[in-house]
Formats: C-alpha cells, sequence, structure tokens
C-alpha cells in the first residue's frame, strides 16, 4: 500500500488536481487498474494473466478498504465540528484575549508618545477634580497649576515632594507607636493570662479547702452520734446496778 500511494504521488498523477481525498484515491486505483488490464492485454500467458487477476483483486480489495476507511475519516470530522470542542473554546477565548491586549498596547503606545511630546498637555487635560483621591488641598494646587509657568510647576513639585516627605515620616512615627503598642498590649494579655491561671489556681485550692471543712464537720457529727452513751441496768439481789455501757461494746 505504501508503495502503491508512493507511486501516486509521483509523476504523472502529482499533477492531478481533486476535490477531496477520496477522489484522489479513487481515480488512482482506477488508474492503476487500467495500467493493470492493458499489460494483461498484451500478454496471453496464462500464469501471468492470473497473476494480474490476483493484482486485480487486490487493488479492488485496497479500494474497497480505502473508501471504508475515508467514510470513516468523514463521519469522525463531522462529529467534531458538531462537538464543543473544548480546546478550540479556549483557542478563540484566547484569540480575543490577545486582540483587546493588542488594543490597549496600542492605546498606552499612544498615551506615551503624547506625554514624551508635551507632557504639560497631557497633564492639563486630565480630569484632576473627578478623580477619587483628590484631596481639597491637591484641588487647590490644580486651580494654581492651570495658571502657572514652567518655573511655578517646578516649584509646585518641589512642594509636592516636600509633603510626600513630612507623611512618609508621619507614617513611620505611626508605625513606630504601632509597634510599641502592640508590645504593650501583647504584655498586658500575658499578665492577664497570667493572673486568669492564678486566680482558677486560687479557687481550686478553695474549693479543696471548703470540702475538707464540711468532710471534716460531718464526721465530728457522725463520730459524736457513734459515740452517745447508753444505760444498762443488771439486776441483783437487793440492789440495781447502773452500768454505763458505750455502743461500741
Amino acid at each position: 500500500m505504501g508503495a502503491c500511494l508512493a507511486g501516486f504521488f509521483s509523476p504523472p498523477y502529482s499533477k492531478l488536481t481533486y476535490s477531496t481525498p477520496y477522489e484522489q484515491l479513487v481515480c488512482f486505483c482506477g488508474l492503476q487498474l487500467k495500467s493493470v488490464v492493458s499489460s494483461c492485454e498484451k500478454e496471453v500467458s496464462p500464469t501471468e494473466c492470473e497473476h494480474k487477476e490476483c493484482k486485480r483483486q487486490m487493488l479492488e480489495s485496497l479500494i474497497f478498504e480505502l473508501r471504508n476507511t475515508v467514510t470513516e475519516l468523514e463521519k469522525s470530522l463531522n462529529t467534531v465540528d458538531n462537538e464543543g470542542n473544548e480546546w478550540k473554546t479556549r483557542y478563540e477565548t484566547q484569540v480575543e484575549l490577545n486582540k483587546q491586549l493588542e488594543r490597549q498596547i496600542n492605546i498606552l503606545r499612544d498615551k506615551v508618545e503624547l506625554i514624551r511630546r508635551n507632557p504639560a498637555a497631557y497633564f492639563f487635560s486630565l480630569n484632576w477634580p473627578t478623580l477619587p483621591e483628590l484631596t481639597v488641598g491637591a484641588f487647590c494646587i490644580w486651580t494654581k497649576i492651570s495658571s502657572a509657568s514652567k518655573g511655578s510647576l517646578k516649584r509646585t513639585l518641589k512642594q509636592l515632594e516636600e509633603e510626600k516627605k513630612s507623611l512618609q515620616n508621619q507614617l513611620k512615627d505611626y508605625e513606630l507607636r504601632l509597634e510599641q503598642e502592640a508590645k504593650a498590649y501583647h504584655k498586658v494579655n500575658d499578665e492577664r493570662r497570667m493572673y486568669l491561671s492564678e486566680i482558677l489556681q486560687t479557687s481550686a485550692k478553695l474549693k479543696i479547702v471548703e470540702r475538707q471543712k464540711t468532710d471534716a464537720v460531718t464526721g465530728k457529727g457522725e463520730k459524736q452520734i457513734l459515740r452517745k452513751p447508753t444505760l444498762c441496768i443488771k439486776p441483783t439481789l437487793k440492789y440495781f446496778w447502773v452500768v454505763v455501757v458505750n455502743t461500741n461494746c
């Protein structure tokens, strides 16, 4: 089969153009059959005719197999087209995302080019009053900048840098204070835990002492009850002897 296909891609068959691979295979097999039949007609030897007949049968079986293969491939192609292929969806999504990123890159390049050409114009073109981070002081600075020159812009920039430094120093002070307060909080929390543990230990000891007291009181009462004397009267000939007998006897 490989030799047949190699012969198909060699001249003169390689010069033929067809719409589908199926038509190419059918044309190739037809041409092979024609060549076999013509060779059989030229040579009349019975053994060679049988050999050619075997070749013809092999080619017919090959054509049948190729037709089945082509139909299976067409069915699989239709099923792939009908299915929602995940990789196809990912590819289309990635292509759309790449297009959006390219548009954003072009917009940013235009902005960078505008800033390089005329930075002051771009600075004034910003809608400063509508920015959410804009404070009252910054708004006043913006109103002054709108009618200022390059020198005033430099002075304003210097002033803003000084304000930035002061704010950074304040931030460092706040961070230091926060760290100190955190240490103090942890210290107080450790002391609180220590006091709680001592309170729990003391309350446990107090409960033990109270239990011992109650046990001692109940034990004394029981002993007094057990030790209460009884009178035993034993008669004799002339006198009654009163004998004090302990209940433990």
